[in-house]
């Protein structure tokens, strides 16, 4: 798998939990003490999150590290 195919992956994953429970990126964004537009560039595949954020989505999400690569 391309390294750009597995961001837009993690990117879809982090909207679809986002979203399916009812957070929006503003909320989000807030939740892990980052900039809105980190959140939209996540979700769209153009960011390489640290290993701090991943962290802190997994928390704010409430699921698991590895769910989040599924």
């Amino acid at each position: 798998m391309k390294k750009t195919d597995l961001k837009a992956k993690f990117g879809n994953k982090i909207k679809n939990l986002r979203q399916s429970k009812n957070i929006t990126q503003a909320d989000l964004a807030g939740k892990i003490d980052v900039d809105i537009r980190t959140i939209r560039r996540i979700e769209t595949g153009t960011y390489n999150p640290t290993l701090e954020v991943i962290i802190s989505l997994s928390i704010a999400l409430n699921t698991s590290i590895p769910d989040l690569f599924k």
